[in-house]
């Protein structure tokens, strides 16, 4: 396996799948879509009003993605996840 200072500038736009004169959106846009599914979350500590739908993160992947939730209080925490 390479380790990272041997790869090459080339191949993260190859991995990112845009052109080498890509604007710098298209290339943050390109790595959110392939880092969102992998995707860790955390949210502590903070109030979480009607606006936030508790059951909202059951659609995500949950075999990639990872959440939780710690001291967190209002109508809109997903009190399972809680510690």
């Amino acid at each position: 396996m390479e380790d990272s200072s041997s790869v090459r500038l080339s191949d993260y736009y190859k991995i990112l799948e845009v052109d080498y004169d890509a604007t710098e959106e298209l290339i943050r846009l390109n790595y959110r879509k392939l880092a969102l599914p992998f995707a860790t979350v955390l949210v502590m500590k903070m109030f979480l009003g009607d606006m936030v739908e508790p059951r909202g993160w059951i659609t995500w992947n949950p075999r990639t993605l990872r959440y939780g939730e710690y001291k967190n209080t209002g109508t809109g925490v997903w009190v399972l996840s809680t510690v």
